[in-house]
């Protein structure tokens, strides 16, 4: 039974996951913590080996559709791992109760950008040459090829530390944190961004998750159906989310996030 019900947490959490481009571990920490009463470190570690998995179902597309930056993620995740391994190393040795209030105004941050990220996205397109960092894809939707040029690398770069720092010491992918700094920051399409994130984000997970298995936090019986679960949910909200206009939703999921982090800050 207990099986089953992890199987389903991870199906739902999957399934929301993509609808709404947030990855799953935003929600699966506080499912895990709330409902099932797992310890909030376990539940980080549990949720990092999770984007592992959904990184490489998302990104492996990405890849096929030439959609993804590999050297500027690269490049990127130098940072952003660092970042993930500092911070899971240092969450180790710091207070559930801590842990937890940490994550609930991650939640709080989150939730905000949910709500203006619509208004804020763009895409940014040049006719320049792509230089080392930039690169060409087609679009079915303008139906030609679009070359671009990432710019303000440095701040980038210095910026997804923080993202990994918050990925590390909370569970949840970062990806909603990468891509507008791949987007508006460094003017990437943003088609490229959300697949460059992709694949960023697995990288930075494994750096954080190794401090974590090390310290012996990885539970394979609870990661197994949970991974499981995700992988089947991710890909129906992928396909889902391709039909739907998730703008409602979006912003009735802020909402529900928004009381979650108020139960978790006062449990």
């Amino acid at each position: 039974m207990v099986t089953l019900e992890l199987f389903g947490i991870g199906v739902v959490v999957g399934f929301l996951g993509a609808l709404l481009g947030i990855g799953g571990g935003v929600l699966l920490v506080p499912f895990l913590v709330l409902i099932i009463h797992v310890p909030i470190h376990q539940a980080v570690a549990t949720s990092l080996i999770t984007i592992i998995a959904t990184s490489s179902q998302v990104a492996s597309f990405g890849l096929r559709q030439k959609l993804t930056n590999l050297r500027l993620a690269f490049l990127l995740n130098l940072s952003s791992a660092t970042g993930a391994a500092i911070s899971s190393f240092v969450a180790t040795r710091v207070e559930e109760k801590a842990i937890e209030l940490v994550f609930s105004f991650i939640l709080l941050i989150i939730a905000g950008l949910m709500l203006v990220r619509d208004k804020i996205m763009r895409t940014n397109i040049t006719n320049g040459e792509a230089g080392y960092f930039g690169g060409v894809y087609y679009d079915p939707a303008l139906k030609r090829q679009i070359q671009y040029r990432p710019n303000n690398i440095p701040a980038a770069f210095g910026m997804v530390l923080i993202s990994g720092m918050i990925a590390g010491v909370a569970g949840t992918s970062g990806g909603i944190f990468n891509v507008p700094i791949l987007n508006l920051v460094c003017s990437v399409p943003i088609k490229v961004a959300t697949m460059t994130s992709s694949l960023m984000i697995g990288v930075t997970a494994c750096a954080g998750a190794l401090v974590y298995f090390r310290h012996d936090l990885v539970m394979p019986l609870l990661v197994g159906p949970i991974v499981l679960g995700v992988l089947g949910g991710t890909a129906v909200g992928t396909r889902l989310a391709v039909r739907l206009k998730s703008k409602w939703l979006a912003r009735i999921f802020a909402l529900l996030l928004v009381s979650v982090a108020v139960k978790m800050i006062l449990r």
